[in-house]
């Protein structure tokens, strides 16, 4: 009876199931028995973005490109024009965002496990916006009155709108993981865990209850290890296959980074002015009434002094006085608690580098992971960093695989060190700030033509073929840096002409990563083509023709420096570059050359043009002979003949095709956008990379229109099925 009752109720469940549901979503239950796994997950998604977009107005886009400040694509997951997200959007924009040491990590830690750009793109916005989502609750919770140097959220909007802005952005964060990374459970697990470990940390805070170091280490593995951790997952969760010993190792790294950042900025709220003064003073943690690292050995070592740190933590943060501070610190200081606090974070150092060994001895490419802690770790003031091998490493996960091998013994002298340069996060971030320098540039809107485009990208190319390749930049690097590239030539040329001169130097002087050296060469630059401007309109020119070519912003010498700032800085060896000069201007002179005869038709500016109409025809032509055979001695002193063949043979071979390009205009924004589609092209297909780097490049030009880039794309893969060069 019981059985056949059982039955009879499974019937009746499955007939009712779809009208119980009826008013939830009955797309999600009818028609999946006969899909695939891939189409119903393809639908789901798909119903989630028309339902996110009919009653959120978002349509939840995969973030288009490498966030240049993130968070600063939230339109892919909330709608900005919406007033109920402006305390997310003051916590986000407002002192700049908060640092970049999640970007840098995130970098890093994809030097190891090699996941798609397009992934890691969206995890390095995601991630930064969850962690401003973080201090919202955080700033409440401790009623805090100043971040990064401004009033917090709360405090400018009300706890309310902050809070419920914080949330609502949350939830279409997983909603935005769930569609386009598919691994929501770990960012639901890593917020459950952060906001039970926020709770235990309010309830010691309220209670007076101090917390044991475990029951600390424990309740920052949940706060601002989450943060990392977090990230650590979701790239494991999308890298290629990998050992499985990885994973144990790369989350205990994850771990101690964060307890190091955690107990780091412990140290830093009782001794770093910089750190105080963003947060309205020395002793924050005090005047919230924390047990801190320190607080809590004091209170072991010395009992007696509990009460005293309780009395002062009883007081309003108003209430609290410099007096309070300073008694307090001193406790610390006399109990060795600081000391202790830079102990703890040696031991964390030391596991750290140690792990970052582990992974570089067994063939990942850690060097940038342990490039990136050291720098963060290095700028503790009072804190020397250690010295760590392999075989210190204590991770579980190392123990149990065995791979605590020796580090490799140091490069005997004599020896050629490796050729090939892998960027470090360093540089990455490096060419974010270029990023967001070329984004102030489009917000002029200048305009450039295709023929000028045209003629970038094959100088563009002939740069890769002789100077890129040779220095070790990959062609991954390279197509990377492409749209840059070509905003920045055409950029500095249609600023000078349009007189947008000041404007732009205000940027590139606010630049954080603009030295002397650069603005001097921006200032060369764009006095380079003001004196062209000039030259075009029939004024006389002050500047000697030897002098405008020190002036030129050759492809080659921009780009030679961007890569020797970001991929492999230079020792400042004056000689060496006195060479590279002296290549850079006989280069300029050959390509005029070459350019001679459709430059006299077109009636355009040219370097040869220049030294006639400067010194008269017969001496012009005698004077230029003499300026590039200097270069050429110069040449031969440095051993670069070689090298300054290769380069004309390959612009020789570029202006040797016969095609023609029309003379049409062109926004800098439309070349960003058609830069960053081909670089993605060829990016996602090797062969076709490789082919374009060789010279086969005249697909390139389809994309320079204005037009979307979804569109861009797709005219790409119907045009390139029919090219001739298109690689089988």
């Amino acid at each position: 009876f019981s059985v056949v009752t059982m039955l009879h109720s499974a019937h009746h469940l499955k007939r009712m199931a779809p009208h119980v549901l009826k008013g939830y979503n009955t797309r999600l239950v009818r028609g999946y028995s006969n899909k695939s796994r891939e189409e119903s997950l393809a639908e789901r998604k798909r119903i989630i973005i028309q339902n996110t977009l009919e009653w959120g107005n978002v349509n939840l886009q995969l973030v288009p490109s490498f966030p240049t400040r993130p968070p600063c694509y939230q339109e892919t997951y909330i709608d900005v024009k919406n007033p109920i997200f402006r305390p997310l959007l003051h916590a986000c924009n407002s002192g700049s965002g908060g640092s970049m040491h999640r970007v840098g990590f995130i970098l890093s830690v994809n030097q190891i496990l090699k996941v798609p750009e397009r992934y890691v793109n969206h995890i390095v916005e995601i991630g930064q916006c969850l962690h401003n989502i973080s201090l919202i609750v955080d700033d409440i919770c401790d009623d805090t009155d100043l971040r990064r140097g401004i009033p917090t959220a709360h405090i400018e909007f009300g706890t309310a709108p902050a809070l419920l802005a914080a949330y609502t952005t949350l939830f279409n964060i997983l909603l935005s993981v769930d569609v386009h990374l598919d691994n929501t459970w770990v960012a639901l697990e890593e917020c459950a865990r952060m906001h039970h470990c926020n709770a235990m940390e309010v309830h010691a805070r309220d209670t007076y209850a101090r917390p044991t170091e475990a029951e600390y280490m424990h309740m920052i593995d949940g706060k601002t290890g989450s943060g990392f951790r977090v990230i650590t997952r979701m790239l494991l969760t999308l890298a290629p296959p990998h050992a499985p010993w990885l994973d144990g190792l790369l989350l205990e790294l994850t771990n101690d980074i964060g307890r190091f950042f955690q107990v780091r900025d412990d140290l830093l709220d009782l001794t770093c002015p910089q750190f105080a003064k963003k947060k309205g003073g020395y002793g924050s943690d005090f005047k919230e009434g924390k047990y801190s690292w320190p607080v809590i050995h004091c209170v072991r070592t010395r009992p007696e002094t509990e009460q005293m740190f309780i009395e002062v933590f009883k007081k309003s943060a108003k209430d609290t006085t410099e007096e309070d501070v300073e008694r307090l610190t001193q406790l610390l200081k006399d109990a060795g608690s600081l000391e202790y606090t830079k102990q703890t974070m040696d031991t964390l150092a030391t596991n750290i580098l140690a792990g970052c060994d582990v992974l570089q001895n067994n063939s990942f490419e850690s060097a940038n992971l342990k490039s990136w802690f050291s720098d963060l770790a290095s700028s503790t003031e009072g804190f020397v960093l250690p010295e760590a091998t392999a075989a210190q490493c204590t991770y579980a996960s190392v123990k149990s695989a065995g791979l605590q091998k020796p580090s490799p013994e140091p490069m005997k002298e004599g020896s050629k060190p490796a050729k090939i340069k892998t960027p470090t996060a360093t540089s990455m971030l490096g060419l974010n700030m270029m990023q967001k320098l070329c984004f102030s540039v489009l917000e002029l809107d200048l305009t450039t033509n295709l023929r000028e485009i045209d003629t970038i990208i094959r100088q563009v190319l002939a740069c890769y073929e002789i100077y890129f390749h040779n220095v070790g930049l990959t062609g991954r690097d390279f197509w990377i840096c492409f749209p840059w590239f070509l905003l920045w030539k055409g950029g500095i040329k249609a600023t000078a002409e349009k007189g947008q001169y000041a404007a732009i130097k205000r940027l590139v002087q606010a630049s954080p990563f603009a030295d002397d050296k650069f603005v001097k060469m921006f200032e060369k630059a764009t006095g380079y083509y003001q004196a062209k401007h000039k030259y075009l309109e029939g004024q006389a020119l002050a500047m000697t023709p030897e002098e405008l070519c020190d002036c030129k912003p050759s492809n080659f010498r921009i780009m030679r420096w961007l890569v020797h700032k970001w991929y492999s800085p230079s020792t400042g060896n004056g000689e060496t570059t006195k060479y590279k000069v002296a290549l850079e201007n006989y280069l300029l002179i050959a390509n005029a050359e070459q350019r001679l005869t459709l430059d006299t038709q077109d009636n355009t500016f040219n370097l040869i043009l220049y030294f006639r109409r400067f010194y008269g025809s017969e001496m012009g032509d005698q004077k230029l002979q003499e300026y590039k055979q200097r270069m050429w001695d110069t040449l031969s002193e440095g051993n670069l003949q070689v090298v300054a063949r290769k380069w004309t043979f390959v612009q020789e071979e570029c202006a040797s095709e016969k095609h023609k390009v029309e003379d049409k205009q062109i926004t800098a924004r439309e070349v960003v956008k058609a830069g960053f589609t081909v670089a993605r092209a060829c990016m996602e297909d090797m062969e076709l990379g490789k082919s374009t780097l060789k010279g086969e490049s005249r697909w390139m030009m389809t994309h320079f229109r204005p037009q979307s880039v979804d569109s861009m794309f797709s005219e790409w893969m119907t045009q390139l099925k029919q090219h001739p060069h298109t690689p089988k």
